[in-house]
């Protein structure tokens, strides 16, 4: 394992595999999380609970011409799409209608995994930030996107620093499929120097001193790494010829503070257009009648 020094390459290479943690044993979950930084739970999202999502996403991808392919099986990329994700501009109606899917905001309020994240921060008020992301990763050789680079979720975040993100394998993901790695430990070290990377997405952090922490995994749907917000952690080349997707969620508890970035519509789409269309208004606006500390973004902390 090392840190690839080539920009062409995977930030990082993870050859450690996750351990995996007892969901029953609250003890041993916040141990876990206080000892390495992350939890590990197999199988924690029933994969028919995932089917809703599943289904939505190959409509907007295929009807989008970014990818091909039949029902349950995985998508395959194509090259037009592929130029199309790498630029933000092009790609926005795409993002939009991902963001828009009703099943990707229940996944977030799933109950096992309100249950899980209520074990790890010991409270049953948990705040689940209303802005789920669906990822899409295209394989290299098709020239999209690289991989996210090492960053840590505290600098774009900020709020209360025992937030947790819970990363979800929305299909079968292996390391040749571009899978989340995480540095075990890293989170013991506070906030990173941060290191501008071209292209690059997120507030990236140095990594010097972490080669030998990266773990992965081969993933199943459903199964779910759960990491602190200081936890370095990264994407691995997509080297596959199928698309990799997945959902990153946002959790803390409700009598932490929140910062307004967590709460605030997702750029140019307004929550109304999100929930246009949705079956249930059951999960609009949910957090607005809750007693929030709600705090403000600091760029400080932002800058390299």
């Amino acid at each position: 394992m090392s840190v690839a020094a080539a920009a062409t390459e995977a930030p990082v290479r993870a050859s450690g595999e996750l351990a995996r943690s007892i969901v029953g044993d609250e003890e041993a979950l916040r141990l876990a999380m206080a000892g390495h930084g992350y939890v590990f739970v197999r199988g924690l999202v029933p994969p028919d609970d995932l089917a809703a999502l599943d289904a939505a996403q190959r409509t907007i991808l295929l009807g989008a011409g970014w990818a091909s392919g039949g029902p349950g099986g995985r998508l395959h990329p194509e090259a037009a799409g592929a130029a199309e994700a790498a630029t933000l501009v092009s790609s926005r109606p795409v993002q939009r209608a991902l963001f828009s899917c009703e099943a990707l905001h229940r996944v977030a309020h799933h109950p096992r995994l309100l249950a899980l994240l209520g074990a790890l921060l010991d409270t049953s008020a948990v705040l689940r930030h209303p802005r789920p992301v669906a990822r899409v990763a295209f394989p290299q050789s098709l020239g999209g996107a690289l991989p996210t680079p090492p960053h840590q979720d505290h600098v774009g975040m900020q709020g209360a620093t025992e937030t947790y993100t819970a990363w979800i394998a929305l299909e079968s993901c292996g390391r040749e499929d571009g899978a989340l790695a995480v540095a075990e430990g890293s989170h013991l070290g506070g906030i990173r120097p941060l290191r501008k990377v071209a292209g690059a997405r997120v507030f990236c952090c140095a990594a010097e001193g972490l080669e030998d922490s990266w773990r992965s995994a081969d993933f199943d749907p459903g199964d779910v790494v759960v990491f602190h917000s200081h936890t370095v952690h990264a994407a691995l080349a997509n080297r596959s010829g199928a698309l990799r997707r997945s959902v990153d969620c946002r959790y803390q508890r409700a009598a932490d503070p929140v910062c307004e970035v967590s709460l605030r519509e997702e750029g140019d789409l307004h929550w109304e257009e999100v929930y246009a269309g949705w079956g249930s208004a059951e999960l609009e606006r949910y957090w607005e009648a809750l007693p929030l500390q709600v705090v403000p973004f600091d760029p400080s902390l932002a800058r390299s």
